[in-house]
């Protein structure tokens, strides 16, 4: 599974933690906050 372009070109903190909040799925939780940390080193 991919992470959605549009998810990849948001890199706003607060956004992307209210939308994992919003996800059930666990693996996609897991990708996702792994591109938080890509994001919050740059």
């Amino acid at each position: 599974m991919s992470i959605p372009l549009q998810v990849k070109k948001i890199c706003n903190r607060g956004f992307n933690e209210h939308l994992i909040s919003l996800l059930t799925n666990q693996q996609y939780q897991i990708l996702l906050k792994s591109h938080l940390n890509i994001c919050q080193k740059r």
